[in-house]
């Protein structure tokens, strides 16, 4: 069952990312280039108590959670970017934002960062991720509009 599930989320991040770019959940900013991925968190939270997901960013509950999950890439080398301070605001227009930091997550082999982030309704929320990188002395930003 842990084997289907992590296959299952590995999928689900490579149709992200392969989705990316024509939704605009990509960009490239002084070198970097990353993948925004937004979902329900009960795809997440769907993995039973013993796999490490289950508990991955304090698991926590309620409605309306989803999970936000970045993927970093060298945009030159295409390598992935596994060494980075990643953080995320996210805020529906006009409403209260929400700002917390990306935890590094090992999901098939592969670094990406993410975490969970109360969105309730429908609106257009403005998702700013900020990259810290180790060595770089300016953080990258990035801003992306969402609409559940």
């Amino acid at each position: 069952m842990r084997k289907v599930l992590a296959a299952a989320t590995v999928a689900l991040l490579t149709i992200i990312a392969g989705n990316a770019q024509s939704d605009g959940l990509s960009q490239t900013v002084n070198g970097v280039t990353i993948y925004l991925g937004v979902m329900p968190s009960e795809i997440v939270r769907g993995h039973p108590a013993e796999h490490p997901e289950s508990s991955m960013h304090g698991s926590p509950k309620g409605s309306d959670l989803r999970h936000i999950v970045v993927a970093l890439f060298d945009a030159e080398t295409t390598h992935r970017i596994t060494d980075a301070k990643v953080s995320a605001r996210v805020e529906q227009l006009g409403l209260t934002a929400d700002h917390k930091d990306l935890g590094p997550m090992q999901i098939g082999g592969t670094i990406s960062y993410g975490n969970f982030f109360r969105m309730p309704g429908k609106g257009l929320y403005k998702i700013r991720i900020v990259v810290k990188r180790t060595g770089v002395d300016h953080p990258i930003e990035f801003s992306f509009e969402y609409r559940p």
